[in-house]
């Protein structure tokens, strides 16, 4: 063997053992891509869990997006949620105390929560702006302002108004749409989604239904506010005394965000089967849980917020499905705190 043969073999071997290490190297690249797809996937898979199991009403990626937008930085830093849930910790409730002194917003949202008016508390949040003129009780809003409870609210608002305007302008296709809002309150943000489909009082029809007359007059406000006062009617009336005097099959679209939270589970099965009945065939049901206790200790221990019944995707799916709609046409998803649903009959 020549000497030029020699180096010619020892270069192949270098280039071999360079291209092995190359290649090596590159599969490590490909493992570790794989892995944080894997990741990603399973992220998905953790949010949209139930998603195998529930067939959508078909159009599940529009409200996937409205979703994903609603709930952009909703939830705060850990660190955050932990101190609010510490503050409930804190004995002889000197938490609400701290959290009464050094906020303005929380003294009005816990006064209208100890004396159940819970809509009125609602407003506060959903209606926040920063206010730099109240000083240090400006900076004491903020800071209460953004616990995972009231960034949730909020996200919960914007998913409201943005699917029932999608629901009207493209789903709904009757002459003359009746909707009903259970529990209403003032009805802010149904009233501004009916308001941002564009429909005039011969094409949709607004049934605001809610026991706090106030609530009621507020809702008149914020349609009148609105340009769209002579789209509603108001009903003074518990929900359940309303869902036993209304004809079956009478109505295209019940709201019902949020009230069921304060339901036991019969009566919320219970409701759920008149709701069936009062929805005309292929009309819809949009509704909202609160679902994750993460921040419930501070809800409760420090804003007095009264006692909540939290209901997991399952547990509703299974009453949904119990009353009459089926499994394909049903929409879930995780709005913050929250769960929402949208099922057609």
């Amino acid at each position: 063997m020549n000497k030029s043969t020699y180096w010619s073999e020892e270069t192949l071997k270098k280039a071999a053992i360079s291209a092995n290490l190359t290649i090596e190297s590159r599969l490590k690249c490909i493992d570790i891509e794989n892995l944080e797809t894997k990741r990603e996937g399973m992220k998905k898979e953790k949010n949209l869990n139930l998603r195998k199991e529930v067939q959508s009403v078909g159009f599940d990626k529009t409200f996937d997006i409205m979703l994903e937008k609603a709930t952009e930085s909703v939830r705060p830093p850990r660190l955050l949620i932990k101190f609010y849930n510490f503050m409930a910790r804190i004995p002889f409730r000197i938490g609400t105390l701290i959290f009464l002194l050094t906020a303005i917003d929380t003294v009005r949202v816990a006064i209208n929560a100890m004396h159940n008016r819970t809509d009125a508390a609602l407003q506060v949040i959903y209606q926040y702006r920063f206010r730099p003129w109240r000083l240090f009780w400006g900076l004491g809003d903020h800071f209460w302002q953004m616990s995972y409870n009231c960034r949730s609210v909020r996200a919960r608002g914007i998913f409201t108004r943005e699917a029932i305007s999608y629901l009207l302008r493209n789903v709904v296709t009757r002459n003359h749409i009746i909707i009903v809002s259970l529990g209403s309150g003032s009805a802010g943000q149904i009233l501004q989604g009916v308001a941002n489909s564009h429909l005039s009082n011969n094409e949709v029809h607004l049934i605001l239904v809610d026991n706090d007359i106030r609530a009621l007059e507020a809702g008149r406000r914020n349609a009148r506010r609105l340009g769209i006062e002579d789209l509603i009617n108001s009903r003074e009336e518990t929900v359940g005394m309303f869902l036993k005097r209304q004809p079956f099959n009478s109505v295209d679209f019940v709201e019902m965000v949020g009230l069921t939270d304060y339901f036991e589970d019969n009566r919320f099965s219970s409701y759920l089967a008149n709701i069936y009945g009062l929805i005309k065939e292929d009309g819809f049901f949009l509704g909202a849980n609160i679902s994750n206790k993460e921040e419930a200790a501070y809800a409760h221990g420090v804003a007095c917020w009264p006692h909540m019944y939290y209901r997991q995707k399952e547990e509703i799916i299974k009453k949904l499905k119990e009353t009459g709609f089926k499994d394909n046409k049903i929409w879930i998803g995780d709005c913050g705190l929250y769960t929402f649903y949208i099922a057609q009959k």
